[in-house]
C-alpha cells in the first residue's frame, strides 16, 4: 500500500512539473523573448543607494538579483532610492540569497549595501 502512494506521488511530481513547463514555453511564446543580460555591480557607497541597469520601454522584463556569496553583510532592495534606504519598505538579501522580479516597463531598481565594497550580480531576460 505504501508503494502505491509513493508512485502515486511521483507520478503527480512529473504530472506538475510537465504542465509548469508547457505553461513556462507559452508564456514564452507569447512574451517573444528577445534576449538576456547579465552583469555586475558593486557599491562602495555605504548606505547609498545604487541603481540597476534596466532595459527601458520593454514589453516584459524578469530579472533575477543575487547578493555576491562572498558579502558579509546585506543587500537592500528597493523599488526607488528612498525606498532601498527605509527599513520599513526594502527587500534584505543574506550572502549568496536571491530574488527574482518581474518588472513592468520603465521600472527602476536600487539597491543598498551594509559593508562597503559588496555588491549584487543579476540577469535578466526581456522581450521588445
Amino acid at each position: 500500500m505504501l508503494n502505491k502512494l509513493k508512485i502515486g506521488a511521483i507520478i503527480t511530481t512529473i504530472i506538475l512539473a510537465m504542465i509548469i513547463a508547457v505553461l513556462y514555453l507559452v508564456r514564452q511564446s507569447e512574451a517573444g523573448v528577445t534576449g538576456f543580460e547579465t552583469g555586475n555591480s558593486t557599491s562602495t557607497n555605504l548606505y547609498q543607494s545604487t541603481k540597476l541597469p534596466i532595459i527601458a520601454s520593454l514589453e516584459y522584463m524578469e530579472m533575477t538579483v543575487r547578493a555576491y556569496p562572498t558579502n558579509t553583510g546585506y543587500i537592500y532592495i528597493g523599488n526607488s532610492s528612498s525606498t532601498a534606504d527605509a527599513t520599513f519598505y526594502r527587500w534584505t538579501l543574506y550572502p549568496g540569497e536571491s530574488i527574482n522580479l518581474i518588472l513592468v516597463p520603465n521600472y527602476t531598481l536600487y539597491y543598498n549595501v551594509s559593508v562597503s565594497g559588496e555588491g549584487v550580480s543579476y540577469i535578466t531576460e526581456y522581450a521588445r
